[in-house]
C-alpha cells in the first residue's frame, strides 16, 4: 500500500460505458476517484494491475465538476467508418446542491460530520423561531414585522469573533453547457445563478449568457421538457462544467461540537454535587 498526495483543480465525472452507464453525477466523480494503473511489482517481477482510490482531505471554495461529454471513436473496418471524437449525449442527473461528504477522508470527514451537525442545529433552531414567531402573529392583531419572515442573503464577511465551519454542501451557482452533436462543432453558452428561492413554493432564477443575448430562466425550467442540461437529448444544450460554491456555517471562535450539550451537564452535575454537600452539612435533631 503506498499513500501521495496531489492538487487536483477538477473533478471529472465519468458517464461510464453503454452497458453499465453512470445515471447520476454522484456516482460518475466517485468513479472518476478510482482508476486502474499498470507499474512494475518488485515481488511478481512484472509489471501488474495496481487499483489507485483517492479522496479529498481538503475543499476548495468553488468546486467544478466536469463532465467526459467528449471522447474518441475508433476506427471501424467492418463498418468503413474512421476514427473520430465523439460527444456522449446520455443523461447524467445533477441537482442545485452537491454532497462531497462521501468523496472525502481521514479528518476532513471528521471536521464536516461536526459542520453538519451544527448547520442542523442551527436549521432547527431557526425552524423553532419561525415556529414561533407565526404562533405570536396568529395571536395578536398587529402583522408580522416581515424581517422576521425573510430569508437569509449570503454574507460573504465572517463577524469577528467567529469561525467558518465546512460542511461538505455545495451550491450549484453557474455551469457551461454545449449544444450539438460533435466535440468539434456546436455552440456553448453560460448559466449564472441570479437569485435563491426565496420560499419553498418559489423557484431559483438564473441568468442565460448566450453571446449577446441574456435571459432570465427558471431552474425547473433548465432541467425540463424543452431543455434539460443534464443530457439525453442531442440537439440540446448539455451541461459541460458544473461550477459549486462552498456552504459554511458559523460558528463561535473556539466552539467545540456538543458544547451546549457538555455545558448542561456540568451544570446540572454541579448543581447535584451542591445538593450533597448541603444535605451533608445539614446539622442533626
Amino acid at each position: 500500500l503506498q499513500t501521495s498526495s496531489e492538487k487536483q483543480q477538477v473533478l471529472l465525472c465519468h458517464l461510464g460505458t453503454q452497458t453499465e452507464p453512470v445515471s447520476h453525477i454522484h456516482q460518475g466523480v466517485q468513479l472518476s476517484l478510482k482508476e486502474h494503473v499498470e507499474k512494475n511489482s518488485p515481488a511478481l517481477g512484472r509489471n501488474a494491475q495496481y487499483e489507485k482510490a483517492s479522496v479529498l482531505t481538503s475543499l476548495p471554495p468553488y468546486l467544478i465538476v466536469q463532465f467526459a461529454r467528449f471522447g474518441f471513436k475508433g476506427a471501424n473496418d467492418w463498418a468503413g467508418t474512421s476514427a473520430s471524437k465523439v460527444k456522449l449525449t446520455r443523461k447524467c442527473a445533477f441537482s442545485n446542491t452537491f454532497d462531497i461528504f462521501d468523496c472525502t477522508g481521514g479528518d476532513l470527514k471528521k471536521r464536516l460530520s461536526a459542520g453538519r451537525l451544527k448547520k442542523k442545529e442551527q436549521e432547527d433552531e431557526e425552524l423553532e423561531r419561525q415556529r414561533k414567531a407565526l404562533k405570536t402573529s396568529s395571536s395578536s392583531s398587529a402583522p408580522a414585522e416581515d424581517a422576521d419572515m425573510k430569508p437569509v442573503e449570503d454574507v460573504e464577511m465572517t463577524p469577528a469573533g467567529t469561525e467558518e465551519w465546512d460542511t461538505g454542501y455545495y451550491e450549484l451557482v453557474s455551469i457551461i453547457s454545449h449544444k450539438g452533436r460533435t466535440a468539434d462543432g456546436g455552440h456553448y453558452v453560460g448559466w449564472v445563478r441570479h437569485s435563491k428561492a426565496k420560499t419553498v413554493k418559489d423557484d431559483e432564477k438564473w441568468l442565460l449568457f448566450d453571446d449577446e443575448d441574456v435571459e432570465f430562466v427558471n431552474w425547473k425550467d433548465m432541467v425540463g421538457l424543452s431543455t434539460d442540461l443534464q443530457g439525453g437529448k442531442a440537439d440540446t444544450q448539455i451541461a459541460y462544467i458544473n461550477i459549486y460554491k462552498k456552504v459554511t456555517v458559523t460558528v463561535d471562535a473556539g466552539q467545540k461540537l456538543g458544547g451546549k450539550e457538555e455545558d448542561g451537564e456540568k451544570a446540572d452535575g454541579e448543581k447535584a454535587e451542591a445538593s450533597g454537600s448541603a444535605a451533608g452539612a445539614a446539622p442533626s435533631a
